[in-house]
C-alpha cells in the first residue's frame, strides 16, 4: 500500500480548525447564536482530506480493497479514542451524581456506557429514552456534543466505499448525491441542523456528514485544478480576500444574528477551504507552530467542553463564570493533550527497538 506526497500542513487551516471549534462552545454557552454551523466547516475540511488520501493511493491487494473503508475509518478515528473516552466518563461521572444514581439505576447506566465508548451511537444501535432512574432517561449520547464525531464514522465508511466504487463517475456522484441528501432532511424537517428527533434522528444527522463530507470532495477537485494555476500578485490577494471574507464573515454574521443561511454558509465554507487547501493564498505562508498547536488542541477542547461545564457551571455562574470555565477548559486539554501524546511516543519508541 502506497500514497503519494499528502497536503503539505497549512497552518492556517489548523487555526481555522481552533476558530471553529471556539465557535461550537460559544454557541453551546448561549453566547455566538448561530455558532453550530462551523460543524459544517469541519465535515467539509474532512472531506477533502479524504478525497487527496483516496487519490494518493495505490497498491491495495483484494483482500485490503474490500475492507478498506473500515480500515482508513479505523486508522481516522482511533486516535480520538483517548480524548473521546476521557469527554464521556466525565460526563458519565458527573450524571451518576447529579441524578444519585444507585442499585439498578448504576446498573443500567454502566451497561449503557460502552456503546457510548465506541462512538457506536451514529449507527442507531444505541438505546433512546427508556428510564435510568425516577426523573433521569437515556439520552441519545452520553455526551451529546459529541454527536459529530459519532456520526462521522458511518458517514465516512460509505464515503471511502463510493470514493473506490464510483471513479468513472466520481465528480457527478459527488455533486448530485449532497443535493439528495440535503434535500431530503429540509423537506423533512425544514433544516439540515437540528436533532432531527420527530424524524429520523441520529440517521439525519449521518445524512448530513455525509453530504458535506462529499462537498468537501468537490472543494478537492477545485483545489488540484487552482494548484495548477499561476496567478499574479493581485490575483492572489483577491483569492485571500474571497477566503477570508467566507471564514470569518459568516464567524462575524453567526455572533450578531439568529437568522440562518445554511446552504449559502456550507457554499462559503466550502469557498474557503477549497483556497486555504490550495496554497494559492497569503495565508499558506503564516506558518506559525503555534497556530498548529492551537489545531491540535481544538480536539480535546471540543472533546471536554460538557465536561468540564457541567461540573464547574455550578460554581461560576454568569459571563465571568463562562470566562473562567473557558479558561479551564483549555487549560486542562493542553494537559491531557500533552500526556496522551507523551504515552503515544513512548509507545511508538519501543515499537521502533522491537522492530
Amino acid at each position: 500500500m502506497k500514497t503519494a506526497k499528502k497536503i503539505q500542513r497549512n497552518n492556517f487551516i489548523e487555526l481555522e480548525r481552533f476558530i471553529a471549534c471556539g465557535a461550537v462552545l460559544l454557541f453551546h454557552a448561549d453566547i455566538m447564536p448561530l455558532g453550530w454551523i462551523f460543524v459544517e466547516f469541519f465535515f467539509i475540511l474532512t472531506g477533502l482530506f479524504t478525497m487527496q488520501h483516496m487519490h494518493s493511493l495505490s497498491g491495495l491487494s483484494p483482500a485490503q480493497e474490500r475492507w478498506y473503508p473500515l480500515i482508513y475509518t479505523w486508522h481516522k478515528i482511533k486516535r480520538l479514542f483517548p480524548y473521546t473516552t476521557i469527554g464521556i466518563l466525565l460526563m458519565w461521572f458527573y450524571d451518576a451524581v447529579a441524578y444519585h444514581l444507585n442499585g439498578i439505576g448504576l446498573l443500567k447506566w454502566i451497561l449503557y456506557l460502552p456503546t457510548n465508548l465506541l462512538l457506536l451511537n451514529g449507527f442507531g444501535v444505541q438505546a433512546y429514552g427508556f428510564e435510568i432512574q425516577d426523573g433521569f432517561k437515556a439520552p441519545d449520547l452520553i455526551n451529546f456534543q459529541l454527536w459529530y464525531i459519532a456520526c462521522m464514522i458511518p458517514a465516512l465508511i460509505i464515503l471511502v466505499f463510493l470514493l473506490q466504487h464510483s471513479k468513472k463517475s466520481r465528480v457527478l456522484v459527488c455533486s448530485i448525491l449532497p443535493l439528495i441528501l440535503i434535500g431530503i432532511l429540509i423537506l423533512l424537517d425544514g433544516t439540515i441542523a437540528g436533532w432531527h428527533q420527530d424524524t429520523i434522528q441520529l440517521f439525519g444527522l449521518d445524512m448530513r456528514a455525509l453530504a458535506e463530507m462529499l462537498i468537501g470532495v468537490d472543494a478537492w477537485y477545485v483545489m488540484e485544478w487552482l494548484k495548477k494555476k499561476q496567478f499574479r500578485t493581485s490575483q492572489r490577494v483577491l483569492l485571500t480576500a474571497a477566503e477570508l471574507l467566507c471564514f470569518f464573515g459568516i464567524f462575524i454574521y453567526s455572533w450578531i444574528s439568529e437568522q440562518p443561511f445554511e446552504i449559502l454558509f456550507i457554499l462559503m465554507f466550502a469557498i474557503s477551504v477549497t483556497l486555504s487547501a490550495s496554497g494559492q493564498t497569503y495565508t499558506s505562508r503564516l506558518n506559525f507552530r503555534f497556530f498548529g498547536f492551537l489545531g491540535k488542541i481544538s480536539l480535546p477542547v471540543y472533546c471536554f467542553q460538557m465536561g468540564i461545564s457541567s461540573i464547574f457551571g455550578p460554581l461560576f455562574p454568569g459571563m465571568k463564570g463562562k470566562l473562567i470555565m473557558g479558561i479551564i477548559l483549555i487549560a486542562f486539554s493542553i494537559l491531557v493533550y500533552f500526556l496522551v501524546e507523551g504515552i503515544r511516543k513512548s509507545f511508538r519508541r519501543k515499537r521502533a527497538l522491537h522492530a
